[in-house]
């Protein structure tokens, strides 16, 4: 209760699907989502409480949508810079994109090891490092 014995509203006081709206409009990220909770329905609350009740059971299924949309646009947005835009960035924006979702390709710059049945090694060369290339 704040000095006038009105009971101050908390994170409980806002209802699923308007948690739900705040995670949507500010992308899942926790600051954002309490700042719009501060300013829209009036409530002071933490970031770290904030992310403690979207990573919550009860959140957690549209926390993820959220994550998967917020990844979604960065790739999309990544790939928009991968075709256009100076050179030196589209290219550092393919390696990316190559590192990261070509591996299995066999790009990348990592020794990866499966011990499953039997061993197989896949090096995957880094052009920066043309030693570790040479296994004895």
């Amino acid at each position: 209760m704040n000095t006038n014995g009105v009971k101050e509203k908390t994170l409980d006081d806002i209802t699923y699907d308007q948690f739900v709206e705040a995670m949507d409009i500010c992308e899942g990220f926790p600051k954002r989502v309490m700042n719009f909770i501060r300013e829209e329905y009036g409530i002071e609350s933490t970031a770290k409480d904030v992310f403690a009740r979207m990573r919550s059971e009860e959140y957690e299924e549209e926390y993820h949508k959220v994550k998967d949309l917020r990844l979604s646009n960065a790739e999309y947005e990544l790939f928009q810079i991968a075709q256009s835009g100076e050179e030196s960035t589209r290219l550092k924006a393919i390696s990316f994109i190559l590192k990261t979702q070509g591996r299995h390709l066999g790009y990348g710059d990592k020794l990866e090891v499966d011990h499953g049945s039997g061993v197989v090694v896949n090096w995957v060369s880094d052009p920066k490092n043309a030693i570790s290339d040479e296994i004895d």
